[in-house]
């Protein structure tokens, strides 16, 4: 995921907005999330960030907890530090969803690769991440999904305030200073609202199918 900078001249487009809807996706299982469903998921979604960010903390924070599951945590506070530096104001709703939507595809596929990983975080959150993947799924549609997907693991190495995800995980420093800051952040967040509009679906599919197709 690259800075959010470009989402007035990609996603905020109208020109790309002409016969894009959110219903435009893949078959889903029966019944198939509507318009309201995928609003008030995503709404919810933002009014809890604050809380994710504390969530995804315990997990790399947990010392008795398997690598894999610390790695995810490392991830993706990794991929959410990242996003509180560089989101521009006014399309922070967007640009966090998107690091929301991340956080669930990883979770997803650190479940599919490793089933026992749910088992293994007695606090839930890895489980209840992975399953809500398949409202982005529906949301995306496959082959935009996949793309996404895509992005997102090519980030997961990134460097944010000089850290990388494996240096969250060996050094102890780093981790400290990383966990603080999420929390510190998690706290002062005040998300903004999302799902009252009736273009921010159709907003927010622009901006992230554009931003999928560009990096394929």
């Amino acid at each position: 995921m690259e800075a959010l900078s470009s989402v007035t001249e990609s996603a905020l487009d109208e020109s790309q907005l002409d016969g894009l809807s959110p219903v435009q996706s893949e078959p889903f299982a029966s019944p198939a999330p509507s318009d309201a469903s995928f609003r008030a998921a995503f709404g919810s979604w933002l009014g809890g960030l604050g809380k994710e960010a504390r969530d995804l903390s315990l997990l790399l924070d947990r010392d008795d907890a398997p690598e894999a599951l610390r790695r995810f945590g490392a991830e993706t506070l990794n991929q959410l530090l990242h996003a509180a530096d560089l989101i521009p104001e006014g399309v922070d709703d967007v640009g966090y969803l998107e690091t929301l939507f991340a956080f669930r595809v990883l979770a997803r596929e650190l479940c599919d690769a490793q089933p026992d990983a749910r088992a293994a975080d007695p606090s839930g959150t890895l489980a209840r991440l992975a399953g809500e993947a398949e409202l982005i799924q529906a949301f995306l549609g496959a082959e935009d999904y996949a793309r996404f997907g895509a992005v997102t693991r090519a980030s997961r190495e990134r460097r944010t305030r000089d850290r990388c995800a494996t240096d969250l995980l060996e050094s102890p420093e780093a981790r400290s200073a990383a966990v603080a800051e999420a929390q510190r952040w998690g706290e002062g967040y005040r998300p903004r609202a999302f799902g009252a509009g009736s273009h921010d679906l159709v907003r927010l599919l622009s901006f992230l199918r554009t931003r999928a197709r560009r990096a394929a």
